[in-house]
């Protein structure tokens, strides 16, 4: 769905939430949260001098297309 980049090596953090289903207001806020941490953690020095690069996944909640975002 997205991914959060400011230069440099990276690693990669994948974020496998719900953002479309019943409980869309925690998984946006939750992926959010995620995203300010990692943003904050590159602009301050990183680690290492690694950035951090979220990969944002909405695993769309019905158990059989969770699956399939987690084995991707």
């Amino acid at each position: 769905m997205g991914s959060l980049r400011h230069g440099g090596k990276n690693n990669q953090v994948a974020i496998i939430q719900d953002l479309s289903s019943a409980i869309v207001n925690y998984g946006k806020r939750s992926t959010m949260g995620r995203i300010d941490a990692a943003t904050y953690i590159n602009e301050n020095g990183s680690i290492n001098d690694n950035d951090i690069e979220c990969i944002i996944h909405d695993d769309k909640y019905p158990v059989n297309e969770c699956k399939q975002v987690y084995e991707h």
